[in-house]
């Protein structure tokens, strides 16, 4: 059963899979031009981690952080490469998701699956370090409800692709039925089959791609 019918309350899944790919390409495209700024200044990213390490009580993150001091280059070739590949996999999405080919959509939802649960897991063990650091109430519980709040919408635009999958692959298998009384709204009784009616493919069409 998929997730959502519709993105945003408006938008068919279908187009918001198209979204979704936008608005995450525009967050690879920041990242890659904050990670080049961050190239060029390797020194300044070692003086920054070294200020870490100095002034504050980063527990279990303290070799991580001593391994990103000593080599910064290798850490941000890994990043720019994952950002790279999330790139290629945006403009995958917005191109299957307008063939409804979900062998180009596949790539996407990995991927992306990937990041959040990195992005998950670094945004629990930062509040865990500002807690300990921090000693300013405020600040901790701002700083969850800011990032719990765009970590549950950033969940929401995957969702919005998976159910894009969910939906397609419910219409193939009702394609493969014979015959259908043409009962419901969106729904007509085709020679051969079950075919879809002309607004359920419209870019703005509902319900649902």
């Amino acid at each position: 059963m998929p997730v959502m019918y519709s993105f945003m309350f408006w938008f068919s899944v279908r187009l918001g899979s198209i979204i979704v790919a936008i608005i995450t390409l525009c967050q690879v495209s920041a990242g890659l031009i904050t990670c080049a700024v961050w190239v060029n200044d390797l020194s300044g990213v070692s003086r920054q981690l070294d200020e870490w390490l100095n002034n504050n009580k980063l527990y279990y993150m303290r070799s991580v952080l001593i391994n990103m001091e000593m080599n910064p280059k290798s850490f941000l070739d890994g990043l720019i490469t994952f950002l790279v590949i999330q790139g290629i996999t945006c403009i995958l999405l917005v191109y299957g998701a307008y063939k409804i080919n979900l062998y180009l959509v596949y790539p996407y939802i990995l991927v992306d699956l990937v990041r959040l649960l990195f992005v998950s897991i670094t945004f629990v063990i930062a509040m865990t370090l500002v807690k300990e650091n921090v000693f300013d109430l405020g600040v901790l519980i701002g700083g969850s409800v800011i990032g719990g709040f765009t970590i549950l919408f950033l969940f929401y635009l995957w969702f919005c692709v998976v159910s894009f999958c969910q939906i397609v692959k419910e219409v193939e298998k009702i394609k493969e039925v014979p015959t259908l009384s043409n009962d419901g709204d969106y729904y007509q009784k085709q020679e051969g089959g079950v075919g879809i009616n002309n607004g359920y493919n419209l870019p703005l069409g509902k319900p649902y791609f």
